[in-house]
């Protein structure tokens, strides 16, 4: 029996495919996934929210997420106010790996909003992944 390689069913390469389908339908008995590549994904979606229904649902989703999350919304809010005004001063370098690159915080508590590690995304990350596993 031959295995199928998952291919985007936008563009059809194999490169860059997203680690799940992004669709299944059952078609003839048979259960078919439909895989899309992370650039046609960022097209697709960008598309949708473009329109009326895809702005709206994504206005919801955020107002969902500020509900759910929100003291993480608010140490957020105050690490940016703190960084604007000069009482927290954002390195150059990423914390793990050294690296001069784009800088995200992290922090280990959010009941200590200013208690912030400076990490690129890929430290970041890989940090989030580490603490989940445990």
């Amino acid at each position: 029996m031959k295995t199928k390689v998952p291919y985007c069913s936008r563009c059809k390469t194999i490169k860059n495919l997203m680690p799940k389908p992004y669709s299944t339908t059952k078609y003839k008995g048979a259960l078919h996934r439909y895989y899309m590549c992370r650039p046609c994904n960022t097209d697709r979606h960008r598309k949708y929210t473009s329109t009326t229904q895809g702005a709206k649902k994504q206005r919801e989703a955020v107002g969902r997420s500020i509900e759910k999350h929100f003291f993480k919304q608010v140490t957020r809010r105050k690490v940016k106010y703190a960084v604007q005004v000069g009482h927290l001063v954002k390195p150059k370098l990423c914390i793990d790996c050294s690296l001069d690159k784009v800088l995200e915080g992290h922090h280990e508590d959010y009941s200590k909003p200013l208690d912030v590690v400076w990490l690129c995304v890929q430290c970041h990350s890989t940090r989030h992944q580490v603490l989940h596993r445990v």
